[in-house]
């Protein structure tokens, strides 16, 4: 839930929002599955992954598929680098 309101208070238009936040649950999809049952640790991926979405929306353009497909990109780069 966090990290939803970290995208909406992004301060974003309101007509943006709904690829952002769906272009967030895609990723998530993909991503979640690998980030185990520690609810902190699930936590922190979200929270993460929601301000690699903030960052790729900022960067524009605005569409799901490219939100979905650079977050994801970005939070395994970051992973991996760790």
């Amino acid at each position: 839930m966090r990290a939803r309101q970290l995208i909406c208070r992004a301060e974003f238009p309101a007509v943006d929002l709904p690829a952002i936040l769906e272009g967030f649950e895609d990723a998530w999809a993909e991503i979640g599955p690998g980030a185990g049952s520690d609810p902190i640790v699930v936590e922190a991926a979200r929270l993460l992954l929601a301000a690699i979405v903030v960052d790729v929306a900022r960067a524009g353009p605005i569409h799901r598929g490219r939100i979905n497909a650079a977050a994801v990109d970005a939070f395994r780069s970051r992973h991996r680098n760790q």
